[in-house]
């Protein structure tokens, strides 16, 4: 074959792949594009994370984000884009059931990244879709929120400040308590030198240092640091149960008491770093009488660890899953503190002093509230009652398409749990206040904007801190 002829079928070839690759993209999306009719029309979407207008076979998050901003070659790009198509890929094969058969090859997500990777324009477009905004803009831009603000602050304050005479008081006694999977002193100690190896062979393996641990890793993790639950009453509205759908109502099963688990990422002073979090449901907040604005169906608490990359917790967060009562333990042997910021915007945290890093912990909880008002260390005391152990379980079972699935909306929103509290504190644009929410969608502050699953660990407040 002479030069002219190899030339010419080696551009055929050339051309024959290009559009057979075309081709197999345009068959991905058109498939990806009848399956969302089908997600939406089932209204089984998981709405933890943000779809991507840019392809519809990623997904991101507030860290994936910044990680995707922040990476400067191919290399780094390709990793953050690979762990968005994966997110895509979990969250399709929960939309879609475990029966479902017509989940996508493998070869879409890959042919999606390495488009966006081969196309300077779409992969710029991708990194300009911000995160989804927790906040509707309209009240605060028309003035409703200016004339709302002093309140929002005044009512922030109190709480604090009823939450703090509440706590100079002591603990109450402890008459119903949930107990993790038992681990000796002996056992725990194994297991955070375990982990701690594992985190840095994880973070040593990842292009971009990210500590990503196995399945079998992470279960071994959250029953490792899985938190005790106590409290000062036995009625069923202080016990934890199991969430799910009936009739399309959520119903929280206290028969089964379950702490549902999910892993996440972010970063701190240039480091990645594992978060573990542990969310709870009960079956209500109970109303203390007809205008109560409070109370309502289910109602929660969700405890969230961030680890140092010693094995040890580096400190814990609090909120309730409406995102309300933002709260941070800090543990007695680190050095580390959290500066509130002096405007009062957004509004202060409950910071609250927690045990050594190293220490099994207890969370003290009100039986009615669910307010979190101490954690200690959980062999500090001997309690005297009623005891139960609680299973664990992955925090995608809640999002699972299926007949017991809880009513979650495509917003997160938990259909049924509506609070009164929503007609006076909408000025502060966060949407349907009070309500539960699923992860990833929890605004946790009314006066400025905070949201729980920042890509920044504290949002950068976190000073003068020794790992």
């Amino acid at each position: 074959m002479n030069l002219p002829t190899r030339i010419t079928a080696q551009a055929l070839l050339g051309l024959m792949l290009f559009a057979t690759q075309d081709a197999r993209a345009e068959s991905c999306e058109s498939t990806r594009q009848d399956l969302d009719v089908r997600i939406s029309e089932a209204a089984t979407e998981d709405p933890r994370h943000d779809r991507l207008t840019g392809s519809r076979l990623l997904r991101q998050s507030p860290f994936l984000h910044a990680e995707l901003l922040a990476a400067n070659d191919a290399r780094s790009t390709r990793a953050v884009l690979d762990a968005m198509a994966n997110l895509d890929r979990a969250a399709l094969e929960l939309e879609l059931g475990k029966t479902a058969q017509d989940v996508p090859s493998q070869d879409c997500w890959k042919q999606a990244v390495d488009q966006l990777l081969s196309t300077a324009d779409a992969l710029t477009e991708l990194r300009s879709e911000e995160p989804a905004d927790h906040y509707r803009r309209w009240p605060r831009a028309l003035g409703p929120y200016t004339i709302a603000r002093p309140f929002l602050r005044q009512g922030a304050a109190r709480w604090r400040s009823r939450e703090r005479a509440a706590i100079a008081k002591g603990r109450a006694p402890v008459r119903l308590a949930f107990a993790p999977p038992a681990a000796t002193d002996g056992a725990r100690a194994a297991g955070m030198a375990a982990l701690r190896q594992q985190l840095h062979v994880a973070q040593n393996a990842h292009p971009l240092g990210w500590p990503e641990l196995n399945e079998a890793q992470l279960a071994s993790a959250f029953a490792l640091f899985a938190p005790a639950l106590r409290t000062s009453d036995t009625r069923d509205h202080g016990r934890i149960g199991r969430l799910e759908g009936r009739a399309g109502r959520p119903f929280v099963d206290t028969s089964t008491p379950t702490g549902y688990t999910e892993a996440s990422y972010v970063r701190h002073r240039g480091e990645v770093l594992l978060q573990l979090t542990y969310t709870f449901w009960f079956t209500e907040r109970p109303r203390t009488g007809v205008l109560d604005p409070y109370g309502g169906p289910v109602d929660g608490l969700v405890l969230r660890t961030t680890l140092a990359m010693d094995g040890r917790p580096l400190l814990w967060e609090s909120i309730h899953p409406c995102g309300c009562y933002y709260t941070v333990f800090l543990p007695a042997d680190r050095s580390g503190r959290y500066e509130n910021p002096e405007n009062g915007s957004p509004e202060p945290a409950m910071v609250l002093p927690g045990p050594k890093s190293d220490a099994p912990i207890a969370l003290h909880y009100t039986p009615d509230t669910h307010y979190l008002r101490f954690m200690t260390d959980a062999r500090e005391e001997r309690i005297k009652a009623t005891s139960e152990s609680y299973a664990l379980a992955r925090y995608d079972m809640l999002l699972e398409s299926g007949p017991a699935r809880p009513p979650f909306g495509p917003d997160g929103i938990l259909h049924g749990t509506a609070r009164g509290e929503r007609w006076f504190l909408w000025p502060s644009g966060v949407r349907n206040p009070g309500a539960m929410r699923s992860s990833g969608r929890q605004a946790t502050a009314f006066l400025g904007t905070r949201t729980f699953d920042r890509a920044e660990l504290l949002g950068g407040r976190l000073l003068d801190t020794e790992q």
